[in-house]
């Protein structure tokens, strides 16, 4: 049987006794050999570099990345009725809840200590299917892969992805976010989006927590209500907070959230990322729950280039969604990772806006620094004497449909001049 029927078009017949030898060491996989690469800020290009030099492999990129999880992403607030209960927000709360399943087989997640509502299923508790390979056993395919050729096996090879609870997944629960009942929380298959990024050899580490049907604030029946990485006792932005937090805290590579309006640049400006909103025939909403005529799939990432590289392996035409077919012939003649690499904005004009990418544009947010002081409201709406603080601010583009080429070489000017972006102060590093 070949176990990449489903993960990606990379695998060639590879058999279960294959599978069964490269992922014979759990203890490898639960706790992989320390690599001297720096994760924090890791682009692409970096993780691309040192596999290609053979300084870290996929599987330790995922075992890193488990790491940061493990240490900062549990519950950010005080919920002494639970997660549906009344909350009170924790200043400094060093969780942030921004990943809400992960993808790990039951005994992957149990050797870390995630609990059982991390579990990549809440309707399969066996999940010991060898066709549906967990993020460590992809990352050791995509390692065997590499050792054997010596190449990547697409653009994406090894780069870490999370996904909002809004698209579909074949092998993780998707529900947006809710705690709902089902004979099966695993749809039959990915989304489109999904089934791109797999085969363009990324790996699916996780479902980002999401406000519950994509509602427009930070909470849900199932993942609990998220906090902003940059002060947890405020919001991360709307309903595609979770990936937005889970980019800042370096969580993951890059993250897909999506927008009808307003929900990639709010919670990506506020959490200090880069988040595109594309022209909607650009992108297949395929297997996305609560598709619509505006609702757009967009890449999250730390730098205007590596959004570009998102884009750029599943944009395009997808017969399973006919507003795709007007896309054809509009993408520009290069990779839209080519357009990212300007270094300065002569002959442009950037805009700022409220809410105009909800009206279709494409759009995209790139940090532009932080607050030094911020206006709050109190419990009647009054506003409150201002206060010191410091929270992320993005420069917002917009560009006509279809220019997203011209939207990446203004953000990517702007980002190489001022280089705006840095870590939550409260996630740093770890020991």
């Amino acid at each position: 049987m070949n176990v990449g029927s489903r993960v990606g078009g990379w695998v060639r017949r590879v058999s279960f006794a294959l599978l069964a030898l490269l992922l014979a060491s759990d203890s490898a996989l639960a706790h992989g050999k320390k690599s001297r690469f720096v994760l924090e800020e890791a682009t692409i290009s970096d993780i691309h570099k040192a596999i290609l030099t053979r300084k870290l492999t996929a599987t330790e990129l995922v075992v890193r990345y488990l790491e940061r999880i493990k240490a900062y992403n549990g519950t950010c607030v005080d919920e002494p009725e639970g997660i549906l209960g009344p909350i009170t927000m924790i200043p400094n709360a060093g969780k942030l809840n921004a990943l809400m399943t992960l993808n790990l087989r039951p005994k992957h997640r149990l050797a870390w200590g995630f609990d059982e509502r991390k579990a990549r299923s809440m309707t399969d508790p066996v999940d010991d299917d060898p066709g549906m390979p967990d993020a460590l056993e992809t990352a050791a395919l995509l390692d065997w892969r590499f050792r054997k050729t010596g190449k990547l096996v697409g653009p994406l090879h090894g780069v870490v992805i999370a996904l909002k609870d809004q698209y579909d997944t074949f092998d993780m629960r998707t529900t947006s976010g809710a705690d709902a009942f089902w004979a099966n929380d695993r749809p039959p298959d990915d989304s489109t989006v999904a089934a791109r990024l797999r085969a363009a050899g990324a790996i699916l580490l996780a479902k980002a927590n999401m406000d519950e049907y994509a509602g427009g604030d930070a909470r849900s029946s199932f993942g609990g209500t998220g906090c902003n990485a940059y002060d947890t006792e405020r919001d991360p932005g709307g309903s595609s907070g979770g990936s937005a937090v889970a980019v800042a805290a370096n969580f993951v590579t890059c993250a897909i959230a999506e927008e009808t309006g307003g929900s990639i640049i709010k919670p990506a400006r506020w959490n200090n990322v880069v988040g595109i909103v594309p022209t909607r025939e650009l992108v297949s909403a395929d297997g996305m729950i609560q598709r619509g005529v505006n609702t757009r799939v967009g890449p999250m990432c730390r730098t205007v280039e590596d959004v570009a590289r998102i884009l750029d392996a599943y944009a395009g035409y997808d017969p399973k969604d006919e507003l795709t077919a007007f896309s054809k012939g509009r993408k520009p003649p290069k990779p839209y990772y080519e357009y990212a690499k300007r270094k300065n904005l002569k002959g442009y004009r950037t805009l700022n806006w409220t809410g105009i990418s909800g009206r279709g544009f494409a759009a995209m947010t790139v940090p532009a620094g932080f607050t030094t002081r911020v206006y709050d409201r109190g419990p009647d709406g009054e506003l409150l004497p201002p206060i010191a603080s410091a929270l992320p601010v993005g420069m917002d583009v917009l560009g006509l449909p279809f220019t997203e080429h011209v939207v990446f070489e203004i953000g990517s000017a702007y980002e190489a001049a001022s280089r705006n972006r840095s870590q939550p102060p409260g996630f740093g590093p770890l020991d």
